[in-house]
């Protein structure tokens, strides 16, 4: 599941999901049914699905339709991850609804930040949570390559992505 699918490395994110085997629900306040087609055609099961990540009923509904199209949210993807962060602390309505799949499934939960990010988001459960700050001018490309590796190594944690240089762990 892949929210604010429209923003920047949206469209090669789900284009790199559904190469590696993923079914890929595109969220976002766009439908974005070109994403969809491209997840189709490369043998995978994709839907787009209005989404305001902030809005409970809007994230319940669209958790609810994931399980009807796809099955089980096993890993979540907040390509804009300031949109998720509550003042409080407390998780934003997507990650709330979508939280008991990923703990079922021991998923992940990924955050996308534009800015220096060296704490995780908190997420209970038993739950992957992987935080990316993506620093200077890096391509879409770049990012995408990086989400991947992260996804594919499996590693939790926060991580930096700087323009022209590999993905490293934050200190």
């Amino acid at each position: 599941m892949v929210t604010a699918a429209a923003h920047r490395c949206g469209k090669q994110l789900v284009r790199d999901l559904a190469k590696d085997g993923f079914d890929v629900a595109v969220c976002s306040l766009a439908l974005l049914k070109s994403r969809v087609k491209t997840v189709e055609s490369l043998g995978r099961r994709a839907c787009a699905l209005r989404l305001l990540t902030s809005y409970p009923p809007s994230a319940a509904k669209v958790v609810d339709d994931v399980h009807r199209l796809l099955g089980r949210v096993h890993t979540l993807i907040h390509i804009d991850g300031d949109s998720t962060i509550v003042s409080d602390g407390s998780l934003d309505a997507t990650t709330a609804v979508a939280l008991p799949d990923l703990v079922e499934c021991g998923g992940t939960v990924m955050f996308l930040f534009e800015h220096a990010m060296t704490e995780l988001p908190r997420v209970s459960g038993e739950v992957n949570v992987m935080a990316l700050s993506i620093l200077g001018k890096c391509s879409s490309a770049q990012i995408c390559s990086a989400i991947m590796q992260l996804l594919r190594e499996g590693i939790g944690g926060a991580f930096v992505l700087a323009a022209g240089r590999s993905v490293e762990r934050a200190v």
